[in-house]
């Protein structure tokens, strides 16, 4: 009895051979586009915001295209890099302005650890605690180096993307309207809700944390922080962070005054 022997094609092996390339480059290629996934959320947030103004600015106004995206893009650049560079040169110069005062840095810290051994019985200058310290120092150094550089290149491809999608917004729209799987209405309905929560989050989270920085600043001047308006300016940028928010200032100085010996404050 002949047994029939069914075998694969060396032409649909092949094929197969070739999809299962296609689909691990296509896995990798995805892996490591993860890692720009949050400037890609940035240009879409600004895009939603920028759509608008630059319509109008074209239809209305007459002005040229590539000078309303550069205009725009450039107020954008503006309104985000410039906080951000007020709060690094506030530090900087704080810092600065305690590393010349020496003594009062020693003073301070000496009367921490006075505070904390007598008070409290933690014995800041024992081996457990010093070598915890260094690696909590080092680590910190080292995760703000890597945020900050992170942080420049997501704004740069959030801009550089942000550039071809102003400019081809059309033809973007397009696309999407043509191959997303979707009802026309509905897609409608789901770019009305998105530009919505965009808009919300884009207002409404930095005025929250204004209006937050603004309680907490007249409490530090209540209390009698020193450089209030220092705390009030990293309140700000605390609020606006999740989970955490404006405690990651208010407490550790609340704490940081408690440590002084200052409790009624």
């Amino acid at each position: 009895m002949k047994l029939n022997k069914h075998y694969i094609s060396n032409t649909i092996l092949i094929q197969l051979a070739f999809v299962a390339i296609i689909l691990i480059i296509f896995g990798l290629i995805m892996k490591n586009l993860l890692g720009f996934l949050p400037g890609f959320l940035g240009a879409l947030c600004l895009y939603v915001l920028l759509l608008n103004p630059m319509q109008w600015l074209i239809k209305k106004k007459r002005w040229n295209k590539l000078a309303t995206v550069i205009l725009l893009m450039l107020i954008s650049a503006i309104l985000i890099i410039g906080p951000l560079s007020l709060l690094v040169q506030m530090l900087t110069n704080k810092v600065l302005v305690l590393l010349n005062d020496t003594a009062k840095i020693k003073a301070d810290i000496h009367s921490m650890i006075e505070v904390l051994q007598s008070q409290f019985d933690i014995d800041v200058f024992s081996a457990s605690n010093i070598e915890k310290l260094t690696q909590v120092g080092g680590k910190l150094i080292e995760k703000t180096l890597n945020a900050s550089m992170d942080m420049t290149i997501q704004l740069g491809v959030a801009f550089l993307l942000l550039y071809f999608m102003l400019m081809n917004h059309y033809k973007l729209e397009n696309w999407l309207y043509k191959n997303v799987p979707v009802r026309t209405n509905n897609l409608r309905q789901m770019n009305k809700d998105l530009k919505d929560l965009v808009i919300s989050n884009a207002v409404g989270m930095p005025l929250t944390a204004f209006i937050q920085a603004i309680i907490a600043y007249i409490g530090y001047m209540i209390f009698g922080v020193n450089e209030a308006f220092t705390w009030f300016v990293l309140t700000i940028f605390a609020a606006m962070l999740p989970v955490v928010g404006a405690a990651l200032i208010y407490v550790p100085l609340g704490l940081f005054l408690l440590a002084q010996g200052d409790t009624t404050n």
